[in-house]
């Protein structure tokens, strides 16, 4: 296994931010108040999720490179 070229630009992707934030939507899902939770069904926020990290696999095999060659 190697590191991409690039990888100390990784705070940058969009697919690290996808994939970070479908992550920490089942951690934060625990700790919000039981009243809030009532207004969101379970079976949306898994499919929050699983929307989110999909788009993160998705921006990861797609160029993220700016037009002027950066990253």
């Amino acid at each position: 296994m190697r590191l991409v070229e690039n990888w100390k630009q990784c705070w940058k992707w969009f697919s690290i931010h996808a994939l970070v934030i479908s992550g920490a939507i089942p951690s934060t899902w625990v700790w919000l108040p039981p009243e809030l939770k009532a207004s969101i069904p379970p079976s949306l926020m898994g499919a929050i999720t699983a929307v989110i990290a999909i788009c993160g696999v998705v921006a990861r095999v797609i160029d993220q490179t700016k037009q002027d060659g950066k990253s």
